[in-house]
């Protein structure tokens, strides 16, 4: 086998390495044997230091090439090792057929490790310590160790399962097929999501979304909404079990969510998600929730949305197939206002049930005519975004706070100063003072600030 130690590093750092790696050694060897001293531990070699190396690139088992009975080992190392290479289940004791299955019970345990301890370190010698060499290199080291590692508290037939996740279906696929008699290979289905697991295994046999016999021959099964709750965003776990023991790679995987886009105007907007909805568990529907009045910053998380007056639902009643929804006066409570930004998702409640976000969070502005005039001052949007002052506010807060267009000393009254500021313009391109968008300070601009003198805002 090559090696892929590398003999670059320096030897300032070999120390610390090698404590490092024996360290983990140490704590892979508790984990997988228990409390007991491992053969050859206190004279650990580069072969070792290696293995250890590796071992942290452990993942789930899979069908590798040229394996005729689909047990997860292939013909080669089976012929090494004497198990049947035609058989991926022990028929009797007698009846070596899966290869971490020592004993020839159908379940991988401590038996099994136990059986193992005894040649841990050495090299193969003879056709007893053969059987052991799960990796067929003549050598039964934590790479063997590993290999049982990965089967333990498995029985057998053993299942190497792919999950393909939909948006509101589950399909999962398997090999090899349903071997055993009917109503003995159970399919279990968990929303760890929903019950705040992070790991996939036994313990949370309360808490299936689905359990189902597989019928013998069968090589495929879909989890969808007529025999379980699919929540989109959710994270899930399939495996399988034969007599309450498991019997399957564990698959922990998420449930895509609908992409939410939106098509903003000045007084509605036009939300189109991909897919269509595909399932209805009680109640589908979108949720606002206006961030300029809530002084909102952040759009990525529920915890983000405004509360009370600034958010609600738009709607509860969308449909299974419904791909788009208009937002505007006529088809909801809420009003679309011009110039705010919204945070917006789709969501999907069951009844008696929190609801859940089902989609991506979509930060949106509403657009502005420019011909409106959104704070009632007398003067444009597009009048007051070309002249600097504030669209949606028609008087000043303070002597820096730029809002009615007339009043250039924003003191909230037109008076002498501002007359007086504005011919001083005169014919020059002070952007401030060109009240009509000509370009230049003209005798249009001055007329039209004395229309307002003598008037206050406020």
């Amino acid at each position: 086998m090559k090696k892929h130690f590398s003999s670059s590093y320096r030897p300032g750092f070999a120390p610390i390495l090698v404590i490092g790696i024996i360290a983990a050694i140490v704590f892979v060897a508790l984990v997988v044997f228990g409390p007991w001293e491992l053969p050859g531990f206190g004279q650990l070699s580069q072969r070792q230091i290696d293995q250890a190396i590796s071992a942290a690139e452990v993942q789930s088992p899979t069908i590798p090439p040229g394996d005729s009975d689909q047990d997860g080992f292939s013909d080669e190392v089976e012929k090494w090792i004497r198990t049947d290479t035609a058989d991926n289940c022990a028929d009797n004791v007698k009846d070596a057929a899966w290869p971490p299955d020592f004993n020839n019970d159908k379940v991988v345990n401590m038996t099994d490790v136990d059986l193992l301890k005894p040649y841990f370190g050495q090299r193969v010698k003879g056709d007893s310590s053969k059987r052991f060499d799960l990796n067929a290199d003549k050598k039964i080291n934590l790479s063997d160790v590993f290999q049982l590692r990965n089967f333990f508290d498995a029985s057998c037939p053993f299942y190497f399962v792919k999950v393909t996740p939909e948006i509101s279906k589950i399909n999962v696929e398997w090999a090899p097929a349903i071997q055993t008699s009917p109503e003995t290979v159970k399919i279990h289905g968990v929303d760890l999501t929903a019950r705040g697991y992070t790991q996939c295994d036994l313990t949370m046999a309360n808490d299936y979304i689905l359990e189902r016999y597989l019928e013998q021959g069968s090589k495929s099964f879909s989890i969808d909404g007529s025999n379980a709750l699919i929540t989109p965003g959710h994270k899930y776990c399939v495996l399988f079990t034969t007599q309450k023991v498991t019997s399957s790679t564990k698959s922990i995987f998420e449930i895509p969510k609908y992409n939410l886009s939106a098509v903003p105007s000045s007084r509605e907007i036009i939300f189109n998600w991909t897919p269509s909805l595909q399932f209805d568990p009680g109640s589908l529907g979108i949720y606002w929730g206006d961030m300029t009045a809530s002084g909102k910053t952040e759009c990525n998380s529920q915890d983000d949305l405004p509360t009370g007056s600034f958010a609600g639902a738009l709607t509860y009643d969308l449909k299974v197939g419904q791909s788009s929804f208009t937002w505007n006066s006529t088809t909801t409570n809420y009003s679309v206002t011009p110039d705010h930004k919204y945070c917006t998702y789709l969501f999907q409640a069951v009844p008696g049930g929190a609801s859940v976000v089902i989609s991506n969070f979509l930060e949106v502005t509403s657009l502005v005519d420019p011909a409106s005039d959104l704070d009632q001052d007398g003067f444009s949007y597009n009048v007051e975004t070309y002249i600097g002052t504030d669209p949606s506010d028609n008087c000043a807060d303070d002597v820096n706070d730029s809002a009615w267009p007339p009043d250039f000393n924003n003191d909230k009254i037109v008076d002498d100063v501002d007359v007086a500021v504005i011919k001083d313009a005169w014919n020059r391109a002070e952007v401030r003072f060109d009240l009509n968008m000509t370009g230049l300070v003209d005798m249009s601009d001055i007329v039209l600030v004395k229309s307002y003198y003598g008037k206050s805002c406020g």
